[in-house]
């Protein structure tokens, strides 16, 4: 007598054929998904290395958050930057895990096997990659990395929803009490999410389920005999190219055009580049101290004074900035130069300059305090360097001592000895 895992595996398969039968491209939908679930835990379990292990979800064509090492704060999805769109609909067949899979799979079967039968079979494999890649791009837009067939998965739902009110079979098959579990999941989700129980793209539930609805009208609903719409929704889809290209170039976040500077030969570019992420995210330190010290490289000394003043008045806790400004104060000799130097730093910190000149070594007269003075501690002039084998620029500082911190935390108010719990308030970092 066969055991009781054969006789389980036997059942799915047999299950398998049949769904085959009713509904192929459901069940092809759902292998692919199974099948790149296996090759990601199999590629994790066949890696040693944790590091590597978890490279296999973007190896796999997923979508994925990517760190530049040695550049603290620069991450984001570059390969999509880079322009690999196959990435998005590839990422819907990704899953972040069993329960996850299993889900959106026992969504497919009960659904598509009502849908599928009522549409063409190319009709419907368009149809399902289309919506899956619609819910998707907002997720993008937004700054999320998803993976998962939800979002395709409400698409059906939508559709099926317009459906229900003109068939009888599919309004026996999906009753109210379904459409409502469906629907108080959908809103449940964004519970579970805000409350950090489990992170799901909701973004792409509702503009899934909204694609579908519309997709349902339109094409097998109460506008389905109406050329002029049916035209205007295929017409309609040409809006992707332009959503897709800011996918692809998100002008306003600061890190993608950090992303861009590190990659460009062209110094001018790669100036503009880094300006533009700081201006857009003046929270990314080390990006302040590149543009910084690409200045000082090339001559521009009050402007790189400039850049990395600001830079600390935004990242107050960044000693690298701090002693790269002290290196850049270092390289002006004339009484001239630092004159104008304290102007920038008085116009910078305003009411701190004078706890900023303690912390940069700078006597209110303009000269160099005895610690910055002595050759020991001198910091020599930042060199940017070249792009390392990651493709990722480093900035290195020539050998040279680092300054003493100053004994004031910038960071912190003051404290108070009648009201202790001053001591803790809020340090934003």
């Amino acid at each position: 007598m066969p055991s009781k895992p054969v006789r389980i595996l036997s059942e799915l398969l047999s299950r398998f054929r049949d769904g085959l039968r009713v509904c192929p491209v459901t069940c092809g939908i759902i292998a692919a998904a199974v099948v790149l679930f296996l090759a990601v835990w199999i590629g994790e379990l066949l890696h040693s290395d944790p590091s590597e292990a978890r490279e296999m979800t973007h190896l796999l064509g997923a979508v994925t958050s990517r760190l530049v090492v040695n550049l603290p704060g620069l991450y984001g999805p570059f390969k999509l930057w880079d322009g690999e769109l196959w990435r998005i609909p590839l990422s819907g067949f990704h899953h972040g895990g069993l329960l996850h899979l299993g889900l959106n799979c026992l969504g497919l079967v009960f659904l598509g096997r009502l849908l599928e039968s009522r549409m063409k079979w190319f009709s419907y494999t368009v149809y399902f990659l289309t919506a899956t890649t619609v819910s998707l791009v907002p997720e993008y837009l937004a700054g999320n990395n998803p993976i998962g067939l939800s979002g395709g998965v409400y698409a059906m739902f939508g559709t099926l929803l317009v459906l229900r009110r003109r068939d009888a079979r599919i309004a026996e098959a999906l009753p109210p009490g379904v459409v409502q579990m469906g629907l108080v999941w959908l809103f449940l989700c964004i519970g579970l999410t805000y409350l950090e129980i489990l992170r799901i793209a909701n973004l792409a539930h509702f503009t899934g389920l909204a694609y579908g609805w519309v997709a349902g009208e339109v094409l097998l609903g109460t506008y389905s005999t109406n050329r002029k719409l049916r035209l205007g929704f295929y017409a309609a889809h040409l809006l992707l190219v332009p959503v897709l290209y800011f996918v692809v170039h998100p002008v306003w976040i600061g890190r993608y055009h950090w992303y861009l500077a590190i990659d460009k030969r062209d110094q001018s570019r790669q100036t503009q580049n880094l300006e533009q992420a700081v201006s857009r995210d003046p929270g990314l330190e080390a990006a302040w101290r590149l543009l910084a010290a690409i200045y000082a490289q090339s001559g521009e000394l009050q402007r790189a004074w400039e850049t990395i003043l600001k830079g600390l008045a935004y990242n107050r806790s960044d000693e690298n900035a701090n002693r790269l400004a002290q290196a850049i104060w270092s390289r002006f000799h004339l009484p001239s130069d630092r004159k104008d130097a304290l102007d920038t730093l008085n116009k910078v910190f305003g009411e701190e300059a004078a706890d900023w000149r303690e912390r940069l070594g700078i006597s209110p007269a303009g000269a160099e305090s005895p610690v910055a003075m002595s050759r020991d501690n001198l910091i020599p002039e930042p060199d940017v360097g070249k792009i390392d084998s990651q493709g990722a620029f480093q900035l290195r500082f020539l050998q040279g001592t680092q300054q003493p911190f100053p004994t004031r935390d910038l960071l912190a108010p003051d404290v108070d000895p009648n009201a202790p719990h001053s001591a803790a308030e809020g340090v934003m970092l």
